[in-house]
């Protein structure tokens, strides 16, 4: 009958589906959990955080009915306590649109989730094996990066395994949420050894690549304006593996070794001296123009583009992009968020630049602390930074600690203390 409907509609209740509200699935779990318990008898202890978080993510097209079965499935074959990763098992194959079209993607979602979807599976079967996540998908691993930074896993700057830290967003639960999906067990500690002003000279590239490939540093940037850039993009796109960002650079400080911009001169006015060179320091120069800085930092990406570099994350020589004002530091993030590239910045600097917090946005990756060691602190007192550091880092932390690779034109820096740090158990 067509006024059945009427008839029975006398107050309507919508409610979403469960993908759109996944602040419910914690409290379904524990529920079918503790069904599960009753009728099966198995006592289970709840459910690990990453576990959780893979149902938490999953977009269920089949709402709750489709949480229930996977929970009761997951506790029938389970064969510990909790639910652990291993034990759930959803459906990812190929089904029907959700519009009824006869498309091949799962009901409900768009391509990109789907891609998303099958990221973050391949990374939970290599058990949070970046490369051997790469082969399950016949992807590169410079192509797996770039899916990672498109769904918000900040696989650039999480390097080298040292005890642990969880994420870094802007809140704790998705801190929680970047080190699970990248297969890290829940209190896991990350180091980022970093090292920057590659490009500048020949002997702080050589000082740089002999870290990279001794495992001394893992993380390091390159100064695209300057004339020895080439040598390391060379050395970049013989290495697709190694984490290479971009020291985004727009002071040329040396007194008579000197370089320009990469944009034409006419285009950056404000950033350059009489004579096309770089300004030595911007103190004798207060107006830098913002929109003059944005055309400098797209040429110096597409330089790196075009010379075969695929940079892993931007961050700024000299701080000039963080310290001097938030029209400067908005510039690098729409550069960065353009490129889809995670950029440096740690909650160090928020009480004295506040501005930087309130530009950076819920998908921004932000450290919360840094470490520098100058040239001038011998390699024996590392460990003092270190031991300090992970002292006063909490369990939700990414830690980053920065390596001045060259103490200036043909200084070359060694690396022999870092195996010290290394060494320090995880709690100190």
């Amino acid at each position: 009958r067509e006024d059945l409907y009427y008839r029975l509609n006398v107050v309507p209740i919508d409610i979403a589906p469960l993908r759109e509200r996944r602040e419910d699935i914690p409290e379904l779990v524990k529920l079918f959990i503790s069904r599960c318990d009753a009728e099966s008898g198995k006592a289970m202890d709840g459910i690990t955080p990453p576990a959780l978080q893979m149902l938490i993510n999953y977009h269920w097209p089949g709402n709750v009915r489709e949480l229930q079965n996977i929970v009761e499935r997951a506790c029938a074959l389970s064969k510990g306590s909790q639910l652990e990763v291993e034990d759930i098992h959803l459906d990812i194959r190929p089904g029907k649109l959700g519009n009824g079209e006869g498309g091949f993607l799962p009901a409900g979602m768009t391509l990109e989730q789907w891609e998303d979807e099958m990221v973050q599976e391949a990374l939970r079967r290599a058990h949070g094996n970046k490369s051997q996540a790469a082969r399950l998908l016949g992807l590169s691993r410079n192509a797996l990066r770039y899916r990672l930074s498109k769904i918000g896993i900040a696989f650039s700057l999480v390097l080298v395994l040292l005890g642990g830290i969880c994420g870094a967003l802007m809140n704790a639960a998705s801190a929680q949420s970047v080190l699970e999906r990248l297969g890290y067990p829940a209190g896991t500690k990350l180091i980022i050894i970093h090292a920057d002003d590659l490009g500048e000279t020949h002997a702080v590239n050589a000082a740089a690549i002999q870290a990279l490939e001794r495992g001394a540093v893992n993380s390091a940037s390159m100064m695209v304006p300057c004339p020895w850039f080439p040598e390391i993009a060379d050395f970049a796109k013989s290495h697709p593996d190694a984490d290479l960002g971009l020291h985004l650079t727009l002071t040329s400080e040396r007194v008579y070794y000197r370089w320009g911009p990469v944009a034409p001169g006419d285009q950056v006015p404000t950033l350059i001296d009489e004579n096309g060179y770089l300004r030595h320091d911007w103190d004798d120069h207060p107006r830098i123009d913002p929109k003059q800085v944005e055309i400098e930092l797209h040429a110096q990406v597409e330089r790196a583009l075009r010379m075969g570099v695929h940079p892993t994350h931007l961050d700024s020589h000299q701080y000039r992009l963080i310290m001097n004002g938030k029209e400067l530091f908005d510039a690098m993030l729409r550069v960065a968020h353009g490129y889809k590239l995670p950029v440096f910045v740690t909650r160090d600097w928020f009480a004295q630049y506040p501005y930087l917090a309130s530009s950076i946005g819920p998908d921004d990756v932000v450290l919360d602390h840094t470490v520098t060691i100058e040239p001038d602190v011998p390699a024996q007192k590392w460990v003092d930074f270190a031991d300090g550091a992970f002292v006063l880092v909490s369990v939700h932390n990414i830690v980053e600690v920065r390596l001045r690779v060259g103490g200036g034109c043909g200084s070359q820096t060694h690396f022999d203390g870092v195996e010290m740090i290394e060494r320090i158990s995880p709690d100190g």
